[in-house]
């Protein structure tokens, strides 16, 4: 039994026959163009889109827009959106609303550091000198007002310096990472979203509270639903530990009361 084979040649010459539509790969095949709906023979007729039809003799030849009309009805256009291999359609943005929850990403650091340095110099050079007093007994005796301070004057005389150099330097790095969710407090008029958030750890007798609060834009926001704290205008942050390791921590009140006195 014999088969017979098209060339190769000849198979590639009807592919390339095919308009370049056809031959896409990436091409979505449109969906068939609806069917006219049946009118009586005597109904007048109408255009695709609804509108009466203009009346033309027997014989007349019909017009391009016509002809134009009529193959766009049989055959729909392909949108660029149908046949664009890198067409991005960018999602609608989500509308949020008071109560939305928002899950905020805390990655802070701060780094402060400070020096100073302080050298002071004082001196003192005090001199006086007695050279009247009252004699007591001759005005208890006598009632007479004379010079008791005799030959010699009490003189005093002080004399001090003070030096004084100190240097100082501090230098502090605080990092917070975490994640925690918040609602939606208020809606602004611009858009700009009030959010707070609130987390309680308790651990035996620690308790943990962090406290977060900012404006968010909505743009900010990924589609997992997720923001960076240093996107957040107006953010504070507070953390709040209560429990037998702050209170360890903490100076007594007559440790506080000697501070507050002497400034040790």
């Amino acid at each position: 039994m014999r088969t017979h084979t098209l060339p190769a040649t000849l198979l590639a010459l009807l592919a390339l026959s095919h308009p370049a539509i056809a031959q896409s790969l990436f091409h979505a095949p449109l969906p068939p163009p609806p069917k006219p709906d049946t009118q009586p023979a005597d109904a007048p007729a109408t255009n695709p889109d609804g509108t009466p039809a203009e009346t033309q003799n027997p014989g007349q030849q019909p017009t391009a827009q016509a002809v134009a009309t009529h193959a766009s009805a049989q055959q729909g256009a392909p949108t660029l959106k149908q046949v664009g291999l890198f067409v991005v359609v960018p999602p609608t943005p989500r509308a949020y609303a008071v109560h939305d929850k928002i899950e905020v990403i805390i990655n802070e650091t701060t780094t402060s550091k400070i020096e100073q340095n302080l050298d002071t110099k004082e001196s003192n050079d005090l001199k006086s000198e007695l050279t009247q007093f009252p004699s007591m007994r001759s005005l208890l005796r006598d009632g007479t007002l004379l010079d008791g301070i005799g030959p010699n004057s009490p003189n005093i005389a002080l004399k001090g310096s003070t030096n004084y150099k100190g240097d100082g330097t501090a230098e502090r790095k605080d990092r917070l990472t975490a994640r925690i969710s918040g609602l939606v407090q208020e809606v602004k008029p611009n858009g700009l979203l009030l959010i707070e958030a609130r987390e309680s750890i308790t651990n035996d007798r620690e308790i943990k509270n962090l406290v977060l609060s900012g404006l968010i834009d909505p743009k900010d926001i990924t589609r997992q639903n997720t923001v960076q704290s240093s996107q957040l205008a107006n953010l504070v942050i507070k953390i709040e530990n209560t429990g037998d390791v702050k209170d360890s921590a903490t100076k007594n009140w007559l440790t506080r009361t000697l501070d507050a006195i002497f400034g040790i």
